[in-house]
Order: structure tokens, then sequence, then C-alpha cells
């Protein structure tokens, strides 16, 4: 688990500095953002800035959720692609996984200055 809190807080700041990112949510089911939190909580580790959520599944498989807000000026499509193409690079440069994960990006809020 803590591989995985250190990849999230990783990947957190990967998305978060992607043109077009104005905010990064978190992305685990709310029963595993509960008990995260309690064991953070009890460990006195902070996770606020872990956001995106890792799941392996039983053959290892990899999936990587983020969920964001985008600024109103950046095309959205283009912004998803783009948060994306910087997580899969992530992991063809820097993780030692056999297959890419899936990457699943969300929007959550578009923000406009209105």
């Amino acid at each position: 688990m803590t591989y995985d809190l250190d990849l999230s807080r990783t990947l957190t700041a990967l998305v978060a500095s992607t043109a077009g990112v104005t905010e990064v949510y978190p992305s685990a089911p709310l029963v595993r953002s509960v008990v995260v939190n309690l064991v953070a909580a009890a460990t006195e580790k902070d996770t606020s800035d872990a956001k995106v959520f890792i799941d392996r599944d039983a053959a290892g498989a990899l999936t990587v959720t983020a969920t964001i807000g985008v600024d109103a000026g950046y095309p959205v499509p283009a912004t998803l692609r783009a948060v994306g193409d910087a997580v899969r690079a992530h992991f063809l440069n820097h993780e030692p996984w056999e297959k890419s994960p899936v990457v699943d990006v969300r929007v959550s809020h578009i923000n406009a200055d209105v």
C-alpha cells in the first residue's frame, strides 16, 4: 500500500501539472477512500496529495483513474488526452510494469471565469 500511495502522489502531481487541469479530485471509490483516510489518521500520514486511484486486479493488471477539473479556455477532449498521455508516458519511463495500465480520466468540473 505504501508504494501505491507514493505512486498516487506522483501521478496526482503529474496530472495537476498538465496544461488545462485546474484541480485533481479524489478518484477512489467511497468505501476505499474512507478506509484509506482512517488508516492515514491512525498512522498520522497525510493522504490529501494522493488523489489518483491505483487499482490492480488479481492478474496484476493496473488501472489508473484520475478525476479532474478543466479550465474552460482549454478544449476538454485535448486536456483528457494530454492527461492520459502523461500518465502512460510516466509508466513507460519510470515504472516497472510489463504492460501499460488502463488509464481512465474523467472530468468532474469545467471552470469558467464568468
